[in-house]
């Protein structure tokens, strides 16, 4: 996900699956920064739901990243 995005357009509550170390592992590469250091560096604070329907979203994206 685009973070930095979401702070500019002030979205006020973000909501996410897999954290940035799961994802990471299964896409096989590795993301940057990780949103929680984007949020806690930024004037705009979105409401941050975590880990939501996590291992639902994990088969998703194995699915994805290692059936391609």
């Amino acid at each position: 996900m685009c973070s930095g995005a979401m702070v500019w357009s002030k979205l006020g509550r973000v909501v996410y699956s897999l954290n940035h170390e799961e994802l990471a592992e299964i896409a096989g590469f590795n993301i940057m920064i990780g949103s929680d250091e984007i949020f806690a560096s930024s004037p705009f604070k979105p409401s941050v739901g975590k880990q939501v329907l996590s291992e639902e979203s994990r088969v998703l994206y194995e699915d994805y990243f290692w059936n391609e």
